[in-house]
């Protein structure tokens, strides 16, 4: 009777393991496509909580759409980055079926190209030999006291001179919410920061 009762006990043990592992939640991995990228217009913003690394320094920047050209189902925007409302560096946001990419002279902000569409557990090599991954799966991030469902993508680039270490988290309809950039170039050149939305106008 008593190895009946224990070997009960374990077929029960058992049923309760296998109803917890089958009802694991899932997420739906959905594909980062152009349409969820934000369309801008000449006054869109995003504005970061940035904290340099090397000048042990934090800044309240913005990033601020000037004007705006369409090309075919995307667009290229004139940006500036804005402390305290002057402008303290400009650049490219460029948004096509095939590329999310922004550009900037000083990259006070980083700079990045990721090739679009995207989804969980991509990679890809581009032009400049960087190594780009996506993580495998969906974060829910807090991010000054607001959730944002993101994707995980990271930066690598290595070579003699030039070195980049970028991690970028981005969200549907918002664009990027969190970053951490880390540049070494020639001559001793460094930026190193990491950057959280604070808010956005669109």
């Amino acid at each position: 009777m008593k190895s009946t009762t224990i070997y009960l006990y374990i077929l029960w043990a058992l049923g309760i393991f296998a109803v917890v592992s089958c009802s694991k939640p899932s997420y739906h991995m959905p594909v980062y496509a152009s349409a969820d990228v934000p369309a801008v217009n000449a006054g869109s913003w995003w504005r970061y909580r940035v904290r340099d690394s090397i000048r042990n320094h934090t800044d309240t920047l913005t990033l601020s759409v000037a004007s705006v050209t369409t090309a075919g189902t995307g667009y290229s925007a004139q940006c500036y980055v804005l402390d305290t409302g002057a402008a303290i560096d400009s650049g490219t946001l460029v948004v096509s079926e095939t590329q999310w990419a922004f550009s900037s002279a000083a990259g006070k902000l980083g700079n990045f190209d990721i090739r679009l569409p995207f989804s969980a557990g991509d990679s890809w090599t581009t032009s400049d030999s960087d190594a780009i991954s996506v993580l495998p799966y969906q974060l829910n991030v807090d991010i000054q006291r607001q959730n944002y469902w993101v994707w995980d993508i990271s930066r690598t680039r290595r070579q003699y001179d030039d070195s980049i270490r970028q991690h970028l988290q981005v969200s549907r309809s918002i664009g990027v919410v969190s970053q951490g950039y880390n540049y070494k170039g020639p001559a001793g050149a460094r930026l190193k920061f990491g950057a959280e939305l604070i808010d956005y106008h669109f």
